[in-house]
Protein backbone atom coordinates (compact mmCIF):
# COMPACT_ATOMS: atom_id res chain seq x y z
CA UNK A 1 0.00 0.00 0.00
CA UNK A 2 1.21 3.47 -0.87
CA UNK A 3 -0.17 6.36 1.17
CA UNK A 4 0.38 9.86 -0.24
CA UNK A 5 -0.01 12.94 1.93
CA UNK A 6 -0.83 16.27 0.23
CA UNK A 7 -0.43 19.65 1.91
CA UNK A 8 -3.59 21.59 0.96
CA UNK A 9 -1.94 25.02 1.29
CA UNK A 10 0.67 24.18 -1.38
CA UNK A 11 -1.74 22.72 -3.96
CA UNK A 12 -3.83 24.54 -6.51
CA UNK A 13 -5.83 21.49 -7.54
CA UNK A 14 -6.74 19.39 -4.54
CA UNK A 15 -6.77 15.63 -4.81
CA UNK A 16 -7.37 13.11 -2.07
CA UNK A 17 -9.67 12.61 0.88
CA UNK A 18 -9.58 13.54 4.51
CA UNK A 19 -8.67 10.30 6.24
CA UNK A 20 -7.89 11.73 9.64
CA UNK A 21 -8.50 14.93 11.50
CA UNK A 22 -5.52 16.72 9.95
CA UNK A 23 -7.13 19.89 8.55
CA UNK A 24 -4.12 20.94 6.50
CA UNK A 25 -3.61 17.66 4.62
CA UNK A 26 -5.41 15.33 2.24
CA UNK A 27 -4.48 11.69 1.67
CA UNK A 28 -4.53 9.21 -1.20
CA UNK A 29 -4.06 5.47 -0.88
CA UNK A 30 -2.97 3.14 -3.67
CA UNK A 31 -2.95 -0.66 -3.40
CA UNK A 32 -1.03 -1.91 -6.43
CA UNK A 33 -0.39 -5.50 -7.41
CA UNK A 34 3.20 -4.73 -8.38
CA UNK A 35 6.43 -6.23 -7.08
CA UNK A 36 7.92 -4.67 -3.94
CA UNK A 37 10.87 -3.52 -6.06
CA UNK A 38 8.66 -0.81 -7.66
CA UNK A 39 9.15 2.41 -5.72
CA UNK A 40 6.17 4.23 -4.16
CA UNK A 41 6.79 7.32 -6.30
CA UNK A 42 6.55 5.17 -9.46
CA UNK A 43 3.25 3.73 -8.23
CA UNK A 44 1.90 7.22 -7.58
CA UNK A 45 3.06 8.61 -10.94
CA UNK A 46 1.52 5.69 -12.81
CA UNK A 47 -1.79 5.40 -10.94
CA UNK A 48 -2.58 9.01 -10.03
CA UNK A 49 -3.82 10.10 -13.49
CA UNK A 50 -6.39 7.27 -13.39
CA UNK A 51 -7.49 7.90 -9.80
CA UNK A 52 -10.77 9.58 -10.78
CA UNK A 53 -11.93 6.95 -13.26
CA UNK A 54 -14.10 5.06 -10.75
CA UNK A 55 -16.14 8.21 -10.17
CA UNK A 56 -17.01 8.26 -13.87
CA UNK A 57 -17.46 4.54 -14.45
CA UNK A 58 -19.99 3.94 -11.66
CA UNK A 59 -22.53 6.59 -12.82
CA UNK A 60 -22.19 5.41 -16.42
CA UNK A 61 -22.87 1.85 -15.33
CA UNK A 62 -25.84 2.84 -13.16
CA UNK A 63 -27.42 5.46 -15.45
CA UNK A 64 -26.75 4.02 -18.89
CA UNK A 65 -26.45 0.27 -18.18
CA UNK A 66 -23.24 0.14 -20.21
CA UNK A 67 -22.56 -3.58 -19.57
CA UNK A 68 -25.88 -4.34 -21.30
CA UNK A 69 -24.98 -2.43 -24.49
CA UNK A 70 -23.09 -5.33 -26.06
CA UNK A 71 -24.16 -6.22 -29.59
CA UNK A 72 -23.06 -9.08 -31.85
CA UNK A 73 -20.13 -7.31 -33.53
CA UNK A 74 -17.23 -5.57 -31.77
CA UNK A 75 -17.50 -2.37 -33.80
CA UNK A 76 -21.22 -2.19 -33.17
CA UNK A 77 -20.58 -2.35 -29.44
CA UNK A 78 -17.85 0.30 -29.82
CA UNK A 79 -20.21 2.63 -31.71
CA UNK A 80 -23.01 2.09 -29.18
CA UNK A 81 -20.68 2.79 -26.27
CA UNK A 82 -19.31 5.95 -27.86
CA UNK A 83 -22.81 7.21 -28.61
CA UNK A 84 -23.88 6.53 -25.00
CA UNK A 85 -20.82 8.38 -23.67
CA UNK A 86 -21.42 11.29 -26.03
CA UNK A 87 -25.03 11.55 -24.90
CA UNK A 88 -23.93 11.38 -21.25
CA UNK A 89 -21.36 14.18 -21.65
CA UNK A 90 -23.67 16.59 -23.45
Amino acid sequence: MVLVRHCVAKKERRAGKKLTEVPSDLFQAFVPNLPVSVSPIEVWRDDNPRAGCEGVIKPLDADLALPDLCVKKFWGTEATLRFALLSYLT
